[in-house]
């Protein structure tokens, strides 16, 4: 049913308007105290100095200056947010987007891309956005894997090291080697006698001859290192009418 409200009484007039009223409005209504409206005029000066408040204001072209890009933000993250902030104006001129742009963007290539050649609309201004934030992503992408290389190449280095190090501790552990005895008893003949001893009895293999060398040459050489040995156990004899001490560990007490 339709009701023609002109010409209704105001008492008339203000119970129709509540019931036109929803949420927050018909909250707000119901929550006047008894007897605070003698007129619709009223009502409806009070419900509009109310809900004028909350009303959404509409931003100037001036707020975008306020959009700046952070220096760690990436140009994705920036263009969006410049994206939402835009569409709340209206009229905005392409000349005045893209300086917007540069004064708000943070020093780089799509800055310079823009000063150098401004796009003539805003399909033009969004694809060139979008080619310069794929290149920061890929070239982001680059780096990545050359720190992860840099990484795995400087642990590698650190276990080589640390393995170095540990065989190197675990050799200075090991004990130096001590001879049992430091004095020997003498030979009763010489050295070259007995290696023409031992020779004579098939115990010996001597080397095969090189080119240059002989057999009989071979033998010279193995005598005077014989005499050379035999010189060396001379010196270490001790002296006639000297006791020999054995200073081994089962010499006696």
């Amino acid at each position: 049913m339709v009701m023609n409200l002109y010409g209704q009484p105001g008492p008339i007039m203000a119970k129709l308007f509540a019931t036109t009223l929803t949420g927050k409005a018909q909250e707000w209504f119901t929550n006047l105290p008894r007897g605070s409206i003698d007129s619709h005029e009223q009502m409806i000066q009070k419900f509009s100095f109310h809900f004028a408040s909350r009303r959404k204001q509409k931003r100037s072209a001036t707020h975008l200056f306020t959009i700046r890009q952070r220096e760690d933000e990436t140009l994705k993250s920036f263009v969006g947010r410049f994206n939402n902030e835009m569409i709340e104006i209206q009229d905005l001129r392409i000349d005045m987007m893209v300086s917007i742009l540069i004064h708000d963007l943070k020093k780089g290539p799509f800055a310079s891309a823009l000063a150098r050649d401004p796009p003539g609309d805003a399909e033009q201004l969004m694809a060139l956005a979008q080619k310069y934030i794929d290149e920061e992503e890929m070239n982001a992408m680059k780096d990545y894997e050359r720190k992860e290389r840099e990484q795995m190449y400087r642990r590698s280095n650190e276990a080589r090291e640390a393995g170095g190090s540990r065989q190197k501790q675990e050799k200075q552990r090991e004990p130096k080697y001590i001879p049992k005895y430091h004095n020997y008893t003498p030979l009763p003949m010489s050295r070259e006698k007995v290696l023409m001893m031992v020779e004579n009895a098939d115990v010996l293999k001597w080397p095969r001859h090189t080119r240059g060398t002989s057999e009989t040459e071979s033998l010279t050489i193995a005598k005077r290192a014989g005499k050379s040995q035999e010189k060396q156990v001379e010196k270490s004899r001790p002296e006639p009418g000297a006791l020999e001490v054995d200073t081994g560990p089962h010499r006696r007490k």
